[in-house]
């Protein structure tokens, strides 16, 4: 069985040097070592090479 993983940011800051420290959002540290995680545990693909896999298994378009 193949899955698909997809995780989605929707704030990535500096939070100690943001005008909104307090807000819901992942400090630039952890996004860099939850990247670095994804790269070393999974294969990384963009969405244009889902969608192409989903439409016939082709390369997604340059």
């Amino acid at each position: 069985m193949k899955k698909l993983f997809i995780a989605m940011y929707h704030y990535t800051r500096d939070l100690a040097h943001s005008r909104y420290p307090r807000i819901k959002g992942l400090d630039y540290r952890l996004f860099e070592q939850q990247l670095l995680f994804f790269k070393e545990n999974f294969h990384v693909v963009t969405m244009e090479a889902v969608l192409a896999a989903m439409d016939g298994g082709g390369r997604p378009p340059r």
